[in-house]
């Protein structure tokens, strides 16, 4: 590309400096439409995955609002499968009386004893 450039440049005489000043304004412009045409492939691609991706959501949303929230007297089988799910963690504390479990859901919790649902604590 360089070469032809030279050669343009050495075909041109002194007064023809304008029009090479103005081909060169072509050739940029036609890089700047090719890299828009680069960009604009780019963004539809994103734009469809941003899509795709947004249907998963929602579809998981969807899902999940299907599910029953955590209700007093639940296995903790069923209210891990309720719409709070697995706990971030969860307190044991073994006394005479049995295993109570505190399961922690960020700032909500749930109360365990011998492994039934025995209260549930949110917070506002």
């Amino acid at each position: 590309m360089k070469l032809g450039w030279i050669f343009l440049t050495a075909a041109l005489s002194a007064n023809s400096w304008a029009y090479m000043g103005d081909c060169r304004l072509q050739q940029y412009q036609w890089e700047m439409d090719k890299n828009d045409e680069r960009l604009a492939a780019v963004l539809e691609q994103c734009y469809k995955e941003l899509e795709a991706n947004n249907a998963k959501i929602t579809a998981e949303q969807e899902r999940v609002a299907k599910l029953p929230l955590p209700r007093i007297g639940m296995t903790q089988k069923q209210a891990e499968a309720s719409r709070w799910g697995a706990p971030d963690s969860i307190n044991s504390t073994m006394d005479a009386s049995g295993v109570r479990e505190q399961w922690v859901y960020g700032n909500n919790y749930l109360y365990f004893k011998n492994g039934r649902l025995t209260s549930i604590q949110t917070s506002r």
